[in-house]
């Protein structure tokens, strides 16, 4: 074309019908005929992605209650001991400060039953067994849980909580730790949960 020097954009684009704008000649109903099959795929792959993902996740949430259900009965089997090793303790202390002075067996049964209450944790327990039958409960539904399993975790801590503060044997103190260790755990693992 013997055109000199360079063609600057703006002066093509200043001719006239140089650049026509046309109309989109496709239908929507052409172009989804066009995308649906692709968009099917996508979706399909997509969820069978999600339904794998989310029966793995069941399965490390399902494994986690496991360990915090042995958790709990290894407490619960504990909790009559507490009260029995508190009333030896304290009668050795009382022997060892009272110096053969008697001691008044009643008075020793008051503090051992009021150490007993203030230390009784069979209600914690209890609603810790009812939050974790519900939270297995969940893994039923066909709708999202996500919420609701938060919920749920929230108060097993706060019952686990108590346990930890009412305890005085070492190893009810060992497995609340350990339980409260598996809580986070299942707790990080439904931030993916919807």
């Amino acid at each position: 074309m013997n055109i000199p020097g360079p063609i600057a954009l703006a002066d093509l684009l200043s001719l006239k019908d140089l650049v026509v704008y046309q109309e989109n000649t496709y239908s929507e109903e052409v172009l989804w005929r066009k995308l649906a099959p692709a968009l099917k795929k996508v979706f399909d792959a997509l969820q069978k992605m999600r339904s794998e993902e989310g029966r793995n996740l069941g399965r490390d949430l399902q494994e986690r209650l496991k360990v915090i259900r042995k958790g709990v009965g290894l407490i619960s089997e504990k909790v009559p001991q507490v009260v029995e090793a508190y009333q030896v303790r304290l009668q050795e202390r009382i022997k060892k400060i009272s110096k053969g002075v008697e001691v008044d067996p009643i008075r020793l049964a008051q503090e051992v039953a009021i150490m007993a209450d203030r230390s009784d944790i069979s209600e914690e327990l209890i609603r810790l067994g009812s939050h974790l039958k519900q939270f297995e409960a969940l893994f039923k539904e066909s709708q999202p849980v996500g919420k609701k399993m938060e919920f749920l975790l929230q108060e097993m801590n706060r019952e686990i909580n108590t346990v930890g503060s009412k305890s005085l044997n070492s190893e009810i103190s060992h497995q609340v730790v350990s339980i409260k260790s598996e809580l986070e755990k299942l707790r990080e693992q439904i931030q993916n949960i919807e």
